[in-house]
């Protein structure tokens, strides 16, 4: 019963693929996904200091601060290059203004959350204060990853109002075996 169920499940549904998208929508998708990766070293880079910050010797721990503040200083340069491809597209304009306001308002706070984590991380980018961030934690980085991910998910809702795809990050094309369950 099992399998001709999986079975029916492939027969019966049909994939529809993704719509062809213009050259302005393509290059939106294509800004914010490449924006959207270089927010994530934010979270790697965070990830490896949390996993080192209660045994690495202080030179690690520098290392690894400085990466965090690389990172950020890395996304923050391209903020505004991102906030205007993403609204200063023709296509942006047939977006409501409820999206536009949330790509707005996130971003501004993605600024903020990017140069208190510069600014904070520089505090511990010599060998002196290294192990001080043992103490202090990693809470601008993690601060400045929520705030990635809330910018994340308002230009992604964004970009849908026009019909462009954004799978989810590690996610190839569509599954072929993906279909109706029963």
């Amino acid at each position: 019963m099992v399998a001709s169920r999986s079975a029916a499940a492939q027969v019966g549904g049909f994939i529809k693929p993704d719509p062809r998208l213009d050259s302005a929508s393509a290059s939106m998708r294509d800004g914010y996904l490449e924006f959207r990766d270089t927010l994530r070293t934010i979270d790697a880079a965070s990830f490896r200091l949390n996993r080192d910050i209660r045994t690495a010797s202080g030179a690690l721990l520098l290392s690894r601060t400085r990466a965090v503040r690389g990172a950020c200083a890395n996304a923050l340069r391209w903020v505004d290059p991102a906030r205007q491809n993403l609204l200063g597209s023709p296509n942006a304009g047939r977006v409501p203004q409820r999206a536009r306001d949330d790509v707005t308002k996130t971003q501004a706070e993605l600024r903020l959350a990017l140069s208190h984590c510069v600014a904070e991380f520089e505090e511990y980018s010599d060998l002196a204060r290294a192990n001080a961030v043992r103490d202090v934690g990693t809470r601008s980085a993690s601060d400045a990853v929520l705030v990635a991910k809330n910018f994340e998910r308002a230009a992604e809702a964004f970009l849908s109002t026009l019909g462009i795809t954004v799978r989810p990050y590690g996610a190839g094309a569509a599954n072929p075996f993906a279909g109706r369950s029963n």
